[in-house]
């Protein structure tokens, strides 16, 4: 096998020459990689089994390297083009032409590209750790009611879901309060839309704006701190230092950074809506 690198070298990049093998197992025969070439972008390629026979190795050259392979992955139904590493096959050449630039695994295995010393990679979004103000929690029940049965589809559909009653319940993470609403009967769903309108009165509650309450431990905490609670960064010469609280409690919550101060809110506010609820449901409330 060194005369074939031997080889592949003096020519410089003209020529490449692949070594695959048999292997049998349980009686069946695999045609497997034995050896892959190190220039993979000659001029010339060329491709190789290695019969063993005792301590003797022969060299078969592989006419049509395609359908020697798609004798074991497709059983000859249709022509593939298959990789020479890791010899999947693909409907079309551009296909593999893809794999190969992409990089098959087989070839160069798994790449990892380490940064450099002086790249540091930091969290800024700092106003995605905000807890949600209020979530929406709902789910809904339906009755099982016969239908009509089509003799002529395929699946029989001999029932559906409708839709019987649903409880909304709304849960504030301020003050740990939570409103529910239930209701059962045959238009739910009109009465479903029309309390999911809650969400107004929540965004008039997200317009509140209580002032600060601050103890004399809080005092302290805010006079003694060496960091931005909020983004973790230590206070340099020249930094503004404020005050960071809850508008619904007032509650106090940390030293920051004025600039940290200002993002750290809940400016663009969407409500989440969690709802245990079927696909077929989901298509009728959209």
């Amino acid at each position: 096998m060194t005369d074939i690198e031997d080889l592949e070298e003096n020519d410089k990049g003209l020529l490449s020459v692949n070594v695959y093998f048999l292997k049998e197992e349980d009686g069946k025969k695999s045609i497997l990689l034995y050896q892959l070439s190190k220039v993979p972008k000659a001029t010339h390629h060329i491709n190789l089994i290695k019969l063993d026979k005792g301590d003797v190795s022969h060299f078969v050259f592989v006419k049509n390297y395609d359908r020697l392979i798609s004798s074991q992955t497709n059983k000859m139904k249709a022509t593939k083009h298959h990789c020479q590493g890791c010899q999947k096959g693909f409907t079309t050449k551009e296909v593999l032409d893809k794999h190969v630039e992409r990089g098959c695994l087989a070839v160069g295995g798994q790449h990892i590209e380490m940064p450099d010393k002086e790249e540091v990679m930091k969290f800024k979004n700092h106003s995605k750790k905000l807890k949600a103000p209020f979530v929406i929690y709902a789910d809904f029940e339906c009755l099982t009611v016969p239908k009509e049965v089509n003799q002529n589809d395929n699946t029989q559909r001999y029932q559906h879901h409708r839709p019987c009653g649903f409880m909304i319940n709304v849960v504030s993470s301020m003050d740990g309060s939570s409103y529910q609403f239930l209701h059962r009967g045959e238009v739910c769903l009109d009465v479903f839309t029309d309390r999911m309108m809650v969400k107004n009165e929540i965004m008039n509650r997200m317009k509140e704006e209580k002032h600060i309450i601050m103890t004399e431990q809080d005092q302290r905490d805010f006079d003694n701190a060496t960091h931005c609670f909020i983004c973790g960064e230590c206070f340099k010469q020249g930094d503004k230092k404020v005050r960071d609280h809850c508008h619904f409690t007032g509650k106090y919550q940390g030293c920051a950074h004025d600039d940290c101060n200002l993002q750290f809110a809940v400016r663009y506010y969407k409500i989440p809506v969690f709802l245990h609820i079927s696909r077929t449901m989901v298509l009728i409330l959209s």
